[in-house]
């Protein structure tokens, strides 16, 4: 059986996790919520990681070979040498997809939270709104591809 997947950029991950707890849900519904923050989450680490690992790859090291930390205009940030090469990677890790399948364990999972989104009534303005329009776009798709009719307002 082929599975319908869910696709979630890296970079979206955090907001998505926390944009989840802002709904309002019966028992049912933030068990499901729950499921699917555990299931983000996971994904959270994963990213995080791999994150460390580039700065790892790319920062400089101090004496004791840990990424060396300096000021730049006030900010602590990490010491890199090759900047470009690190945004490059950067960038190239933010826009990675992570997937969720459509298993018998997490339809009933996807479905809820898919609807909560899909029928949250707020406005989002910027980035948050982006990412608010993304997901939605990407709900819509997967209940599509379900061939379920989507209960969007």
């Amino acid at each position: 059986m082929r599975y319908i997947k869910l696709k979630i950029q890296n970079q979206q991950l955090e907001w998505l996790v926390q944009f989840c707890l802002k709904f309002e849900m019966n028992a049912k519904g933030s068990r499901q919520r729950s499921k699917f923050i555990k299931i983000l989450q996971d994904k959270v680490e994963d990213y995080r990681n791999h994150r460390q690992e580039l700065i790892e790859l790319y920062a400089s090291k101090d004496e004791n070979g840990n990424p060396l930390i300096i000021l730049d205009n006030g900010e602590r940030c990490y010491d890199v040498e090759d900047k470009n090469g690190y945004m490059k990677e950067f960038i190239e890790l933010q826009l990675e997809y992570n997937y969720i399948n459509q298993t018998e364990e997490n339809i009933k999972m996807l479905k809820i939270v898919g609807d909560a989104y899909l029928n949250h009534e707020d406005m989002f303005l910027g980035i948050e709104g982006d990412f608010y329009h993304y997901i939605c776009i990407e709900f819509e798709e997967f209940f599509e591809k379900q061939g379920k009719e989507i209960s969007s307002k």
